[in-house]
Order: structure tokens, then C-alpha cells, then sequence
């Protein structure tokens, strides 16, 4: 039976991510999904994905900081 991938929810402060990604290694975990959206940032990502542009992952952009790199269909 496959396992059901798990979902990160709430608030996720960035010093509780080391524990978390140990937690579920711990656990055999694989794959997870993180459904946050303080930013209405996912509701972004979908109407993008509507439009032809798929979400490929992060990168990182120039000054360091992350982005979501996006990919036109």
C-alpha cells in the first residue's frame, strides 16, 4: 500500500524545519505537501498553472533569496 503523503499546515517558523524534516524521515516519509498560504501566494501559483505555466520547484534568484521557478507549457 502506498503511504498517503503527508500535508504541513499552519504557521511554519523557519527554526522548526529542522526538526520537522527529521521527524518525517523518521517516519519514512518521502514526500510532503505544504499548504500555508499567509500570502495568498498558492491561489497565485494556481491561476498561473491555468494559464500554461507549471511550477518546476525553487531556485535561487541573484542577492540570494529563493523564488519559484515557473516553466511555460
Amino acid at each position: 500500500m502506498a503511504e498517503a503523503i503527508r500535508n504541513i499546515s499552519g504557521t511554519i517558523w523557519d527554526r522548526e524545519i529542522p526538526g520537522i524534516v527529521r521527524l518525517l524521515r523518521a517516519e519514512g516519509v518521502s514526500e510532503f505537501t505544504i499548504s500555508d498560504d499567509p500570502s495568498g501566494m498558492l491561489d497565485t501559483l494556481s491561476v498561473f498553472e491555468a494559464h500554461g505555466a507549471k511550477l518546476q520547484g525553487l531556485t535561487t534568484i541573484e542577492g540570494g533569496n529563493p523564488a519559484f521557478l515557473m516553466k511555460l507549457s
